[in-house]
């Protein structure tokens, strides 16, 4: 029996896994929540039935952290489940537990070469909660896409592993990018009310080694979770401030379902509306008031923080990095080609630069906007932007 004829064997006899041949013996079988401990048990994907390559979707396309070659075939690959931390807003101990479980390392080289020779794949997205948990593996089979002349990404690498030897192995397979999840500029709020196993000086050292290497970094910042306050809020923004990330992505908290966050809210009644909040959530809309704080408040702060860690107060901006910050902002115009304050610093930086015909561009489209929207005009006046020349 083959490797491949072995594992959907087990997962036959596996009572969490749903089957064709399950189905059709029991066409409501309802399978159990029981943890599949060998990983390697898990058969290799069938991309054929995707009608591959002929459609084809490149999920890194859509993220604003990533900017992947265009003539690369990506796929997203999980090489762990489990977590052993306790973070408040996170529902997947729910699905995979606490334990960390691992594909082996011999069977995470074989799937590489698996899906190169026999779907063209040339990039590997490695989406582990905890990809850099055992170091020693991740950074082999790091060493392996690269010794096959093929790159990959880690989308989300915890900050609190990144050292040195895990960003060389990083760099040798291609990432330029990567999504720091530092969460909050409040030790306090990160540590004893997000619980998040890190502190910011962690989150500086790692940021610091990536840019030795010269890797963009990109922050997610939550704000919105019961135990914060105003004050805690704007207290974090003046830390986050401080931080020298390339850019900052800042989201409503979302309760989801099986967090401890979503417990909280249930029981102390925070959910804004009687509607399933399941249904009603984003990252984007906060459906979460306190006595500390309010929806509309959590989404105007959102958009203000937005505002001012990623534009006036940009990191490549203020320390001279005129180029990499026009990279960012014209990321930002690919997506909202109105978006006043990026064509604000995007003339900005092309005036250092001396590309005077895009300056004169980006000048027109902001002048255009403030007085085409209100809005703009508005947050214009609020963050004090100078006239441009």
């Amino acid at each position: 029996m083959g490797r491949a004829d072995g594992a959907t064997a087990c997962l036959e006899s596996h009572p969490s896994w749903i089957t064709r041949n399950k189905l059709q013996r029991e066409l409501l079988f309802e399978p159990e929540n029981k943890l599949l401990m060998d990983l390697d048990e898990i058969p290799v994907y069938d991309l054929d039935v995707l009608v591959f390559p002929d459609v084809y979707f490149m999920s890194s396309d859509y993220l604003f952290t990533f900017n992947p070659p265009a003539d690369s075939k990506e796929i997203i690959l999980f090489t762990t489940r489990g977590c052993p931390y306790h973070c408040v807003f996170c529902a997947s101990h729910g699905v995979h537990g606490y334990r960390v479980r691992y594909y082996s390392l011999e069977r995470m080289q074989n799937d590489i070469d698996y899906y190169h020779q026999r779907y063209g794949i040339t990039r590997f997205v490695f989406f582990d909660d905890n990809f850099f948990i055992d170091k020693s593996r991740a950074v082999a089979i790091l060493d392996h896409v690269a010794m096959k002349g093929l790159t990959a990404d880690n989308v989300t690498p915890a900050f609190f592993f990144i050292d040195r030897d895990v960003v060389a192995a990083m760099k040798r397979v291609g990432v330029t990018n990567v999504c720091l999840t530092i969460e909050s500029g409040n030790e306090h709020t990160l540590k004893k009310i997000m619980r998040k196993p890190s502190n910011l000086a962690q989150a500086r050292r790692a940021i610091d080694i990536l840019h030795e290497l010269g890797i963009i970094v990109v922050s997610n910042i939550l704000i919105g979770v019961p135990g914060e306050t105003k004050e805690s809020i704007e207290f974090g923004l003046e830390n986050l401030k401080k931080m020298n990330a390339n850019w900052f992505m800042c989201f409503a908290a979302a309760p989801l379902p099986g967090s401890e966050l979503y417990q909280i809210c249930e029981d102390n009644d925070y959910f804004v509306t009687d509607d399933d909040p399941i249904t009603t959530m984003d990252f984007k809309r906060c459906v979460i008031r306190t006595p500390d704080f309010d929806p509309e408040y959590i989404e105007r702060k959102c958009y203000e923080m937005n505002l001012v860690l990623n534009f006036t107060n940009n990191y490549d901006f203020r320390t001279g990095n005129y180029q990499g910050a026009l990279s960012l902002f014209e990321r930002v115009l690919h997506a909202w080609k109105e978006h006043a304050f990026a064509h604000y610093f995007a003339a900005r930086c092309c005036w250092k630069l001396g590309l005077t015909e895009k300056y004169a561009t980006y000048k027109a489209a902001y002048e255009d906007s403030i007085a085409k929207y209100p809005f703009w005009a508005d947050y214009a006046k609020q963050h004090q932007l100078s006239p441009l020349d």
